[in-house]
Order: C-alpha cells, then sequence, then structure tokens
C-alpha cells in the first residue's frame, strides 16, 4: 500500500499504535476489556490531536481560531 500510495504522489500518513487492541479510543470498553477490545487513553489521546491536526491541514484552519480543542489529560 505505501509504495501504491507514493507512486501516485499522494501526500498520505499512518500511525501505527503497537500493542494498541481494537476500540482503543472508546471509552467505555475500559469496564469490559478482553482479548481483543481494550481502551487505550494515551493512544486514544494522540490518534485525536492527530486528527486534528489533520484536519486543520486539509481545511486550511488553524486551531488558534477554533480555541484549543486539543486533549491533554
Amino acid at each position: 500500500m505505501t509504495e501504491s500510495m507514493s507512486a501516485a504522489g499522494v501526500r498520505w500518513e499512518m500511525h501505527v499504535y503497537g500493542g494498541v487492541r481494537h476500540s482503543y479510543t472508546n471509552e467505555s470498553i475500559a469496564d469490559r476489556p478482553s482479548a481483543a477490545l481494550a481502551y487505550d487513553e494515551r493512544a486514544a489521546r494522540h490518534t485525536w490531536n492527530a486528527m486534528l491536526a489533520f484536519l486543520d491541514r486539509v481545511t486550511d484552519r488553524s486551531a488558534s481560531c477554533h480555541g484549543d480543542r486539543s486533549v491533554d489529560r
């Protein structure tokens, strides 16, 4: 996939969270973890901030004009 995206001239990035299980952004999973599902606060926080930065870039907005939406718990 990475070669195809680069060959097509697409600007892309991928974030991989090693050891993080499915539904890692879902806080309600914290009450019922399983082998496949688990909330991961650090990965969820990073994902949220990365998504906001991406949206700011692609929509030509800056976080300063919308207040601080980052998550820093």
